[in-house]
């Protein structure tokens, strides 16, 4: 196994390139900064609600634990899924952090829940199944340090090309992605539920340079 250095942590990767079975372990990440303890909250939404917004400062990006699943549930259900049915519920949520091709990762400032990522990895690809940060802590950069950390620990991992699908009304998350460097592949008639168009997009990761 080899051990590579990026900005978030350490990451364990196979000898063979493209190889992308792998999940970076807990206990590297964030070694540097204070612990964030825990809080129970009787109501799944209040938890992920922060109280404030402090401006410019920066978010801490770590892999979920099981007890962050209903909260990350609640989230897909308000901020993605809305409109379209609940899928990702805590159960889904609960398979795909426990599941080695897959990682599930959380920002947190000020000890409250901000934003969270799921992507899954087979092979040379990799794809964003869901990705949602809260109305309060948009345009603050949380969102750019999730997909910017899938997107290392992609590259490390041997992975070419990474996808993601969206509503094709979201001109805010398509712009979004093209800022990242994705471009869009296709159009998805009914793709969501049969009753909304998508789009799919990738990021060729194979053009990165560095």
């Amino acid at each position: 196994m080899a051990s590579v250095r990026v900005s978030s942590g350490f990451y364990h990767v196979p000898q063979r390139p493209g190889l992308a079975l792998w999940k970076a372990p807990r206990h590297f990440l964030n070694t540097q900064r204070r612990r964030i303890v825990f809080q129970a909250c009787p109501d799944p939404r209040e938890k992920y609600h922060p109280t404030h917004s402090i401006a410019m400062k920066p978010f801490d990006i770590k892999l979920a634990q099981t007890r962050d699943a209903q909260y990350i549930a609640a989230m897909s259900r308000d901020h993605i899924e809305h409109g379209l049915g609940w899928k990702y519920q805590q159960a889904q949520i609960l398979d795909a952090i426990r599941d080695a091709n897959t990682n599930v990762i959380i920002a947190w400032r000020e000890s409250s829940l901000a934003g969270f990522a799921i992507m899954t990895y087979q092979g040379f690809e990799a794809h964003l199944v869901l990705f949602a940060v809260l109305p309060a802590d948009r345009r603050q950069g949380a969102g750019t340090q999730l997909i910017q950390w899938l997107i290392k620990t992609a590259e490390v991992a041997g992975v070419q090309t990474v996808t993601v699908e969206l509503r094709t009304a979201n001109t805010i998350a398509h712009h979004f992605y093209e800022s990242l460097g994705f471009r869009q592949l296709e159009s998805l008639q009914h793709y969501y539920r049969g009753v909304e168009h998508g789009e799919r997009m990738a990021l060729d990761l194979r053009r990165r340079v560095g």
